[in-house]
């Protein structure tokens, strides 16, 4: 069974649920090839539905009025994650071995740990 933060805000939510049906699949392969077809479409897919949920949640946080200095940290936050993706990207890329057992927590810990602090 799957627990996804859910916070009232529909897009928001389908969001959740989004990315973590993205990191279920990822994972039902954990011996694949990061360079296999299966765990490049995920990270692919994963880091479109984050740029896209990032930018609607920023959205969200403007419109309800957040004081500009929370604000900032947060979205600094999300800059971060997706930097730190593109980072892993590209060490993925240049280590031909790794699987994807072998990035399983970072993965979880960029897309989920991000949602639970909501």
């Amino acid at each position: 069974m799957r627990i996804v933060a859910t916070i009232g805000l529909p897009a928001i939510d389908e969001h959740h649920k989004t990315i973590t049906g993205i990191l279920d699949k990822l994972m039902k392969n954990p011996d694949a090839s990061l360079h296999s077809k299966s765990a490049v479409d995920g990270l692919t897919d994963l880091s479109k539905i984050l740029e896209i949920h990032f930018s609607i949640e920023e959205a969200y946080m403007r419109q309800l009025g957040m004081e500009q200095q929370e604000f900032s940290a947060h979205s600094q936050k999300h800059r971060e994650i997706l930097g730190q993706l593109v980072e892993m990207n590209i060490a993925f890329y240049a280590n031909r071995d790794m699987k994807v057992r072998d990035i399983a927590s970072q993965v979880r810990e960029l897309a989920i740990d991000h949602v639970v602090m909501i």
